[in-house]
């Protein structure tokens, strides 16, 4: 996670970007801004808002996803991530998102499902070529913080 002063920064120049363009996708920018400041119900709520004008935008979701994540609010985060994928079958961050959720959740079939899903999108993913190491190894556990902290956009 940047320091606190970098994304607090990063926010204010995001904010006024926004101002002058509150109808442009900078709102997704500025809302996993929020969330990695930890101001989860900003981020949250300019995200739905957001969505509004731009229902087909899967960097939003992704976010959102995230802002769920980092709440625990994990079918909430399932759903997000899903939709990402219903928009962009080939979305990496969704992918991942949701093989490290089963994993969460004790579903490694279901994980082992979605990280061959990400080698089928990228052959050479190191990351879900790891996770897949570690199902078959039979170490699977709560995933690593990557999901949280990769960036969304």
């Amino acid at each position: 996670m940047p320091p606190e002063n970098d994304v607090q920064a990063e926010i204010e120049q995001l904010e006024q970007r926004f101002a002058e363009n509150s109808k442009g996708l900078v709102f997704a920018h500025l809302a996993d801004a929020y969330r990695r400041a930890g101001q989860y119900a900003k981020a949250e709520g300019l995200i739905l808002h957001g969505l509004k004008h731009h229902p087909s935008y899967t960097t939003a979701y992704n976010v959102l996803g995230r802002v769920y994540l980092d709440n625990e609010r994990f079918a909430d985060a399932h759903q997000q991530f899903s939709k990402v994928l219903e928009l962009d079958p080939h979305n990496l961050i969704a992918l991942r998102a949701l093989g490290d959720l089963a994993v969460r959740g004790g579903r490694l079939d279901d994980a082992r499902v979605w990280y061959e899903r990400m080698l089928q999108v990228d052959p050479r993913n190191e990351e879900a070529k790891d996770e897949l190491r570690k199902l078959e190894a039979g170490i699977a556990g709560v995933p690593p913080a990557a999901v949280a902290e990769t960036p969304a956009c």
